[in-house]
């Protein structure tokens, strides 16, 4: 977790732990985003749920507006809706099985009912 341009740990209980240089830190992915420590927890829980591929995601990004953007290690991302999210979840596990979903950069799933790639 990245604050004020310092280096934490997330916890499951979302308590910021100060980062340790000994740590490997390749192991974890990055999470941003103003108070994202008090979202990701549950929205973490609510994507393993869904039996959503998290060990494919590099980056966790939060907004305040209470949605998440996830960036993948080959550098795709998905953009989730503040609300409905079970649903958008769902939805991105399916496109993200279809081979024709891998040559797009973004997914966007913001708009209910509607998928929007680039």
């Amino acid at each position: 977790m990245f604050k004020k341009n310092k280096k934490y740990i997330l916890d499951s209980s979302s308590n910021l732990i100060s980062w340790d240089q000994n740590i490997n830190m390749d192991n974890f992915p990055n999470v941003f985003g103003e108070n994202a420590e008090n979202y990701f927890v549950n929205f973490f829980k609510i994507l393993a749920d869904n039996d959503f591929p998290e060990h494919q995601v590099k980056s966790y990004y939060y907004f305040q507006v209470g949605r998440w953007d996830l960036q993948f290690f080959n550098d795709q991302v998905i953009k989730f809706p503040a609300e409905k999210i079970n649903e958008a979840i769902q939805q991105s596990v399916e496109l993200l099985e279809r081979k024709d979903f891998k040559n797009y950069n973004i997914i966007d799933l913001r708009m209910h009912g509607k998928i929007i790639v680039e």
